[in-house]
């Protein structure tokens, strides 16, 4: 059986709403660190808010499957939540919306505008390889985000009643 002291408890807590629990209390208030450590099974029960007392029969036994799924419809399932991901069109268009982006698409239509065409139009075909090349490489670098945030998945074990 593991030992309770070595489990790192603020790391796991994401209960909020009806327990009260949440992670500004889980580090035991506004700003100040909690030595979780230091307490007794009993009392980080009663710190975090369990319904169940820490017990060593119920570190024993664990959760019954019940309560699980009474947690699981009351906090929802026991995972990380992934942000959704921008759409390539969105990425491309934001390339757009720079300072100095906006002003060489200005100076494009004013050098148009003046009878210069020939360098309006290399000015905007540019801005626009420009564009298509910094979308590409952000693209890639929320792929290879998202592939180091698949490396690190957290694991757990647990124990349950029968």
């Amino acid at each position: 059986m593991q030992d309770v002291k070595s489990v790192a408890v603020p790391s796991v807590i994401t209960m909020s709403g009806s327990s009260g629990v949440n992670r500004a209390n889980a580090k035991g208030g506004a700003g100040t660190e909690t030595n979780w450590e230091s307490f007794s099974t009993q009392e980080l029960g009663q710190r975090l808010g369990f319904s169940v007392p820490l017990t060593d029969a119920f570190l024993n036994t664990g959760l019954s499957l019940g309560e699980v799924n009474t947690r699981t419809i009351e906090f929802g399932p026991n995972q990380l939540q992934r942000e959704g991901r921008t759409p390539l069109w969105s990425l491309f268009l934001a390339q757009f919306t720079h300072f100095l982006v906006l002003m060489l698409i200005v100076s494009s239509i004013v050098s148009m505008a003046l009878g210069h065409f020939v360098e309006g139009l290399a000015i905007l075909v540019t801005v626009v390889l420009n564009a298509i090349v910094a979308t590409y490489t952000e693209n890639s670098s929320a792929n290879a985000l998202e592939a180091l945030a698949d490396l690190s998945q957290p694991q757990a074990n647990v124990v349950r009643s029968t």
